[in-house]
């Protein structure tokens, strides 16, 4: 979860069918046929952990997971793996093959 939506005034909600979270603020609620209406969130992890842009949801009964569950750890990441190839990855192309194309070109001028 992004550090920025972690919030001790906030319940959170997850859609375990779309794969989501939805987060529920305190924020600009208003009332519409005695439904109180607030500020929510969704956060997709699958996705990069893409938020959406705040939209008015129903301040009702929904599952509330804890919110010592949620962490901003960077190695609870679901992505982590892909992220670790894709550095490898870098490492290779952008240190080691101009190492040694640079140990080639000038190798034989450094050997004492």
């Amino acid at each position: 979860m992004p550090q920025n939506m972690i919030n001790n005034n906030w319940s959170y909600e997850i859609n375990a069918d779309d794969n989501y979270f939805v987060i529920h603020t305190r924020n600009n609620c208003y009332y519409n046929y005695n439904t109180e209406y607030c500020d929510c969130y969704k956060v997709y992890p699958n996705m990069d952990y893409i938020t959406t842009n705040a939209f008015a949801c129903y301040n009702g009964n929904y599952a509330s997971i804890n919110k010592n569950d949620l962490t901003s750890d960077y190695w609870y990441r679901i992505d982590l793996d892909k992220i670790l190839i894709i550095f490898a990855i870098l490492c290779i192309f952008g240190i080691i093959i101009p190492f040694k194309i640079i140990s080639r070109i000038f190798g034989r001028w450094l050997k004492v």
